[in-house]
């Protein structure tokens, strides 16, 4: 078994396109070869009784056979879904001595290469991987930010392009270019490219760089109605089938968690639950698992499930208040007013400052006809999380309950202080404007509303309606 770095067996394999390789197995057979290849194993492992069983099981058949090929590849997958990230690269290495014409192998230790920092040697690696595979795009888009972060952004440019040929209506492609206009300092460039990135995502990928590059232009007001709404803020990286396939293997509770995240986020809740039910079975004490999973369940509609899960993960953790929160919404949607009245109360005295925890006390009170001890709440919540929006609009609505129009105006403005494109704050501020005949602040407020994505066409389409009703014009 070979025992050589990573950097050494890099270099054998890059040497002339790979022909070291190449020229090694022209010499020798394909089984010792393969038998060359199999890694040592490190000196630490984790002590996972089933991660162990199936190395064993691999290393035997990569060593023995029958099946050493089949063996080595289980081994590369093992190792590399579980962190072995040398030996992963080592196995990898005699794979593509056998199959050189398998571009998942080239993504796959590119992948790795890329991550020791090594950028120069991966990108030929994913080259190759786009040779064998035209319409993959993920191998061509990590070699494009690859030779960004190398500031060759010509470079980029053409492998980003090129990518658009495969499919037009990528968003990380067109996050791709804006970043490269960026970098050239081609502002204009990167708004358009931006946008179509905002467009083909449902507003999950180039968010932040859009709202950045708009207020650079002079158009703060188009930035305001990108931030603070939903989905931006959370990178969403593009799903990349090649390497998730390894996680098959994977016998880590943390990374199959942060793989369940990352499924779900990106519009796969199935692929999600599975791997957060995997992460489980492995490490079943960890609060913030059951949470993520009880989570998924209940915006799947999986209901039992989620109940399990959300209770188990405020077990394991009573001060976690998101699990909390959740709880009591699932309960509510379930119609177990009780229940969910009972996991509030013990929720609130166990998170005394979580300002999602005052946000649910304070509309439980206003539905108790409470107002004044809501007001102490809300505004408790304010003080927790002023840098959004959400306690100062219900602090709004409770004031205009009680007829108190200034002070809910306030309210109002202090949410848009807060997060100044949000959609709630702004077409109340721009009704009442109009309302009020506040000509100058209507304008200002429904330019703000018509910047807003997230604003609907009908709801601007009333808006105009009530400013022409009360104004004049067409």
């Amino acid at each position: 078994m070979r025992s050589r770095t990573i950097l050494i067996s890099l270099i054998l394999l890059l040497i002339g396109g790979g022909l070291g390789v190449y020229w090694v197995l022209q010499e020798n057979e394909e089984t010792e070869w393969i038998i060359s290849s199999v890694p040592e194993q490190p000196v630490t492992l984790m002590r996972e009784p089933k991660f162990l069983r199936r190395l064993e099981r691999a290393e035997s058949l990569a060593l023995e056979g029958p099946g050493h090929l089949e063996g080595l590849g289980k081994l590369a997958a093992l190792y590399h879904a579980n962190g072995y990230l040398e030996q992963a690269s080592l196995a990898y290495e005699g794979l593509l001595g056998v199959m050189p014409d398998d571009p998942k192998i080239y993504h796959r230790l590119a992948s790795i290469v890329a991550g020791y920092g090594y950028l120069e040697e991966a990108i030929p690696l994913w080259e190759e991987a786009v040779v064998l595979d035209p319409a993959y795009i993920p191998a061509r888009l990590r070699m494009g930010d690859a030779w960004l972060k190398l500031n060759d952004v010509e470079s980029a440019r053409e492998v980003y392009k090129a990518a658009l040929t495969v499919d037009a209506e990528a968003a990380h492609i067109y996050l791709g270019l804006g970043r490269v206009a960026i970098a050239q300092d081609e502002l204009e460039e990167a708004r358009k490219h931006l946008e179509q990135a905002a467009k083909f995502s449902d507003y999950r990928v180039g968010v932040d760089l859009l709202a950045s590059v708009y207020d650079q232009l002079g158009h703060s007001e188009l930035g305001w109605g990108l931030l603070n709404t939903s989905a931006w803020g959370m990178y969403s990286d593009i799903a990349d089938p090649w390497m998730e396939e390894i996680l098959k293997d994977c016998f880590d509770a943390y990374r199959l968690a942060s793989a369940g995240g990352l499924a779900a986020f990106n519009g796969d809740p199935v692929s999600g639950i599975a791997y957060l039910e995997r992460a489980i079975e492995l490490d079943p004490e960890v609060a913030l698992y059951h949470f993520q999973l009880g989570q998924m369940a209940f915006e799947s509609r999986a209901y039992g499930k989620a109940e399990k899960h959300l209770k188990r993960s405020v077990e394991l953790q009573p001060d976690l208040a998101d699990g909390w929160v959740y709880l009591i919404a699932l309960l509510d949607h379930l119609r177990r007013p009780d229940e969910a009245e009972a996991a509030l109360l013990r929720g609130f005295r166990l998170c005394p400052n979580s300002p999602g925890m005052h946000m649910e006390m304070g509309k439980y009170l206003m539905a108790q006809n409470m107002a004044w001890k809501a007001e102490e709440v809300f505004l408790k919540a304010a003080e927790l999380r002023p840098n959004e929006a959400g306690a100062f609009i219900e602090l709004a609505r409770l004031y205009f309950g009680q007829n108190e129009v200034e002070k809910g105006i306030d309210a109002m403005k202090d949410a848009l202080t807060a997060e100044p494109g949000h959609p709630v704050a702004l077409s109340s501020m721009a009704f009442y404007s109009i309302q009020t005949g506040d000509r100058a602040a209507s304008e200002t407020y429904l330019a703000r509303v018509r910047a807003q994505p997230r604003m609907s066409i009908s709801e601007i389409q009333k808006l105009e309606q009530l400013y022409n009703d009360q104004f004049g014009g067409g």
